[in-house]
């Protein structure tokens, strides 16, 4: 794994099996991805506490802001920038192998999603979709969460598309 900054005593492990971005469902030989919150004091109190019962579950790594006072945590600059990375990584950047074409607006991201779909499908092309009301990858429909999913949940979804054949994207961006 790259990462842009990095402090870290030890060998990080070579395998690491899995990797979470919240403080529920702890694991061992994993990643536990800690992001400090507008620096509001009572939130790094709270953030202290999870990157601390990462390290008492079982993370084999947990990457943060500031020195938290474990010896296996990554300090990096931006938690949210290298979230992206890794989630890039751990899914072998599955964006580089689509043509993603992204929505926004105020309304009608629905619509034109589906529209876009329909015409690149039209064409010949095989077209994931990630929208308001659900995700298509390939001939599964799956329900959407939210309309611009996290990083990890998005290079997930990319990674999907990518193994059943898909060349575009078509998402709605908010």
């Amino acid at each position: 794994m790259k990462f842009v900054n990095r402090t870290f005593e030890g060998d990080i492990p070579p395998r690491l099996t899995k990797w979470l971005y919240c403080s529920s469902g702890m694991f061992r030989d994993g990643v536990y991805q800690f992001v400090s919150m507008f620096l509001l004091t009572f939130v790094q109190f709270f953030a202290l506490g999870f990157a601390k019962d990462a390290a008492e579950a079982g993370a084999a790594i947990v990457v943060c802001e500031k020195d938290v006072g474990l010896k296996n945590q990554i300090i990096v600059d931006d938690c949210r920038k290298e979230f992206a990375t890794m989630s890039a990584n751990w899914f072998s950047n599955p964006a580089d192998k689509l043509k993603i074409i992204g929505v926004t607006g105020t309304n009608g991201k629905t619509s034109v999603s589906y529209m876009l779909k329909s015409i690149l499908e039209h064409c010949g092309h095989k077209v994931g979709l990630l929208g308001t009301i659900q995700n298509i990858i390939g001939d599964d429909i799956l329900p959407a969460k939210n309309t611009t999913p996290s990083a990890y949940e998005l290079q997930s979804m990319f990674s999907l598309m990518v193994a059943s054949g898909c060349t575009y994207c078509v998402m709605e961006v908010s």
